[in-house]
């Protein structure tokens, strides 16, 4: 299965961001071809074309492979900009991110650039994956389980985790989060800094 098999996201995030543009936005920014970018996230310059072009919707892996070969937090390619005073976000006005064919959604509680950390309510559909395969990034997170069960994988071992457990754990220890049961599951995830 290829890196955009997997959880597409929704080109069309949260009332018009595109996500292709920002991507081609940040390439150019940065002074990359679009060789150099597909060569660094490890998939074919025609996918970046495709991406690009928004002709293709990436799954969460290649996203995050796209954004760490561009040196931003994954948000910055996905989410709208939000209000300047980001201490109070009300209920109605949180943005939602969703992966359909990963069976993955993040409603977005507090996760500005500016900020030290992104606070955000995971909900995981049974068989749905974060990614295909384990991946590590910068920073810390912090699981708490509010309803269901999923599990953490690490590449040498895994985690088991039901309501009310939480697990903290180094974000750069490569990882994904797996839903093995019947019925979906709600988790808060608190990273830092805000990126996936």
């Amino acid at each position: 299965m290829g890196n955009h098999a997997v959880a597409p996201i929704r080109s069309d995030l949260s009332g018009g961001v595109n996500v292709g543009q920002r991507i081609r936005e940040s390439r150019k920014v940065r002074g990359l071809s679009l060789k150099q970018l597909a060569e660094g996230a490890g998939v074919s310059p025609s996918l970046v074309s495709q991406i690009e072009n928004n002709r293709v919707d990436p799954s969460l892996s290649t996203l995050r492979k796209i954004a760490l070969t561009l040196g931003v937090p994954v948000f910055a390619l996905i989410a709208e900009s939000g209000p300047e005073d980001a201490s109070l976000i009300p209920r109605e006005k949180r943005r939602r991110v969703s992966f359909p064919r990963g069976g993955l959604e993040y409603e977005i509680i507090h996760s500005e650039l500016t900020k030290k950390m992104g606070i955000m309510i995971g909900t995981l559909q049974p068989g749905g994956m974060t990614s295909e395969e384990p991946l590590a990034h910068d920073g810390e997170e912090c699981l708490v389980i509010l309803n269901g069960s999923l599990r953490v994988e690490f590449q040498q071992s895994h985690r088991e985790l039901k309501a009310g457990d939480s697990l903290y754990f180094d974000s750069s220890a490569p990882h994904r989060l797996v839903n093995l049961h019947k019925r979906a599951c709600r988790y808060y995830l608190i990273i830092t800094p805000p990126k996936f």
